[in-house]
């Protein structure tokens, strides 16, 4: 009997160590590609405007955010995701919030899913859209 409860033990140990293994494997990146025509600022750094790709990871962790200089780009931790169940996306958008002349980068959707939380002003603000496009899938 302890033979057979050390083995069920060992083999659940094995499965919990193994599993982070495979989740990692089915992450994929979903980028969108967005034209802003304007400054804003990103994770605390101010971008120029001009195309940006925006490369999001299904594990809902991160985003990066890369020029299409391919430098000076930013990653973006995901504070939460926004419920789309009410009125799902059915394009690329990225929101900013405006505080005064300043644009900070808030919120992305992508097509059919939740949003994605980037930043939340505290102080009284409005909403700048811009329209994106999904690159690949």
């Amino acid at each position: 009997m302890r033979r057979r409860v050390l083995t069920v033990f060992a083999a659940v140990a094995l499965a919990l160590v193994l599993s982070p293994v495979s989740t990692y494997a089915q992450v994929e990146v979903r980028t969108a590609t967005v034209h802003v025509a304007f400054p804003f600022v990103a994770e605390g750094k101010t971008m120029p405007p001009g195309q940006y790709d925006l490369r999001i990871s299904t594990n809902q962790e991160t985003a990066t955010l890369i020029p299409a200089s391919g430098s000076g780009g930013a990653i973006l931790p995901v504070v939460t995701r926004l419920d789309a169940s009410s009125s799902p996306a059915h394009e690329t958008r990225v929101v900013f919030d405006k505080v005064g002349t300043k644009r900070f980068l808030s919120e992305a959707w992508l097509p059919g899913e939740d949003g994605y939380l980037f930043y939340a002003a505290k102080e009284k603000h409005t909403h700048e859209i811009v329209k994106g496009q999904m690159k690949g899938k």
